[in-house]
């Protein structure tokens, strides 16, 4: 029985190793924005494999929970209008859709891929 609870516990956390990383997988990555069309849309997100960028907020990853291929958890030491501070967002793909539940909580933003925008 001991081998047996060692054992459980190496393979939760190997599994758990597995779960992360400081690099955004590269489905997630990309310019995001609620309306391709408006070059000024403030809610506006490019996402690189090891920065996030908000309107007027540049977010260095931190680390990357990967709970699955549609959903990450990044923890950023986020840099904006003179302030620093640390926060988690969580993304989610959705039907070609990047959805997040922002650091603030008020509502979830949700992102199209914006072709051929930097």
């Amino acid at each position: 029985m001991q081998r047996f609870s060692i054992y459980l516990v190496f393979l939760t956390f190997s599994t758990l190793a597995l779960a992360t990383s400081n690099k955004l997988p590269e489905q997630f990555q990309g310019t995001w924005r609620v309306d391709c069309s408006d070059p000024d849309d403030l809610y506006v997100i490019q996402i690189k494999d090891e920065q996030v960028n908000f309107w007027e907020t540049v977010g260095d990853i931190l680390m990357v929970e990967i709970v699955n291929e549609s959903n990450v958890v990044v923890e950023l030491r986020l840099l904006g209008e003179g302030q620093e501070w640390i926060a988690s967002v969580e993304f989610q793909l959705n039907n070609g859709k990047l959805i997040q539940n922002p650091y603030e909580p008020t509502d979830k933003i949700i992102r199209n891929k914006c072709k051929g925008i930097s």
